[in-house]
């Protein structure tokens, strides 16, 4: 995927990094759970030597279901944040939660990143 065409994956969740001196490591926020819900890094997928970036829908809770695909690997961050808000958001999918209305996406520590990424 091109860069230009990866701006074009629009971010639904708040990014953040996870911590302050991992710059390659981010967590969404959603309205309405406490504590973050997705978990973003870049990692060596096994068995290779490429570099993939690792996402995982990490929420628990009475309401939110784990049938679906919670994890995986993805070529980039912001295909992987997309991966992982898409494990959220079914999740969630008929429930109290779903009907909270996520803020526009503001600028964030993830947004400032992505050059890089």
């Amino acid at each position: 995927m091109t860069s230009g065409m990866e701006h074009e994956i629009e971010l639904r969740l708040k990014w953040r990094h996870t911590w302050p001196d991992r710059e390659q490591d981010f967590v969404a926020e959603a309205p309405g759970y406490s504590g973050s819900v997705c978990r973003i890094y870049e990692s060596l997928k096994a068995g290779s030597t490429a570099t993939h970036w690792f996402w995982a829908m990490n929420a628990h809770g009475y309401e939110i279901s784990r049938a679906g695909r919670t994890s995986g690997y993805e070529a980039t961050a912001r295909q992987a944040a997309r991966a992982a808000e898409d494990g959220w958001f079914a999740a969630i999918r008929g429930t109290s939660l779903e009907h909270v209305v996520p803020e526009a996406a503001p600028a964030n520590s993830y947004a400032a990143a992505k050059g890089r990424a």
